[in-house]
């Protein structure tokens, strides 16, 4: 079996995501930015958007909220939170509050933008 960036990157996300606590959350450029010399670079950073979605769809993380990425050229743009996704039944409802909250933050920050 062939390993394409894809796999390599996806890989590392789950382990990245295994270490992680469930009160751990995290931006995709923290993934990114941590896996500089374990994954090969993309063609295109923007690459990662497609490895984070499929873990998301795949029960391995959860959004919990949105905060600005430190990324200098995104000029603090808000950007999805990411946890490791529960494994306790129960544990749904607190990211659930959580992404509630995040949406929140969103709002407010859009609403607030410029003043």
């Amino acid at each position: 079996m062939e390993t394409t960036w894809a796999n390599q990157a996806y890989k590392y996300l789950e382990d990245y995501v295994d270490i992680q606590d469930h009160d751990r959350e995290f931006l995709a450029e923290d993934i990114r930015y941590s896996s500089e010399g374990h994954v090969p670079l993309p063609s295109n950073p923007r690459a990662w958007g497609s490895v984070v979605r499929k873990a998301k769809r795949d029960g391995v993380i959860v959004a919990t909220g949105y905060a600005e990425v430190t990324n200098k050229k995104a000029h603090a743009t808000p950007a999805t939170l990411w946890a490791k996704a529960p494994k306790k039944p129960g544990d749904e409802e607190a990211y659930r509050r959580g992404y509630a909250d995040g949406v929140q933050q969103m709002i407010d920050h859009v609403n607030n933008f410029g003043e």
